[in-house]
């Protein structure tokens, strides 16, 4: 009752599609299809009553937009962005280290997290004020830590038929 273990997969199935649009006559018709397969597992150990520490890893998908595979819009400042219709799907590999303490009127969770994204999908400048969207060369790394804090004021200060709250979280990365 002290170890908790999780798993799962998920399938992910859909299509974009961008079709034509009166007063936009660059839009290229068209429809682009995906799938995936992602994963996520993690354990959770009660090191003491109140003391909980946790791992775990997991990836994730991102397909590219209709926008981003096929449209071609010129902005009313003149800048253009094209569409990219060989656009690969963003994809991710995380972990996470996590405790969680609870007091009799606090809450506080800590955890630290990795997050490395693959084929990044943004904008990249052709020259002229022309830009296209393209995946990245390069992973994408985010990494920090976030913190968060709960105080029950009203159990504090003996109004137990009463919830107050006090909140505070922060992430930096």
């Amino acid at each position: 009752d002290r170890l908790t273990a999780r798993g799962g997969l998920r399938l992910t199935v859909g299509e974009e599609s961008i079709v034509e649009t009166p007063n936009a006559a660059l839009i290229n018709p068209r429809t682009e299809r995906y799938q995936a397969v992602t994963w996520s597992t993690g354990i959770a150990a009660q090191v003491t009553d109140t003391v909980t520490v946790r791992v775990g890893a997991a990836t994730g998908f991102r397909a590219p937009t209709a926008s981003e595979l096929a449209l071609d819009f010129t902005s009313v400042l003149g800048g253009q962005t094209l569409g990219n219709a060989d656009l690969k799907p963003e994809s991710n590999l995380g972990f996470e280290l996590g405790t969680t303490w609870i007091g009799t009127d606090t809450w506080l969770d800590v955890v630290l997290f990795r997050n490395t994204i693959n084929d990044r999908i943004r904008t990249v400048p052709l020259g002229g004020g022309v830009s296209q969207w393209n995946n990245s060369d390069d992973d994408s790394v985010v990494e920090g830590i976030e913190v968060g804090v709960t105080y029950d004021v009203a159990s504090a200060v003996g109004w137990h038929r009463w919830r107050c709250d006090l909140r505070l979280d922060g992430a930096y990365n």
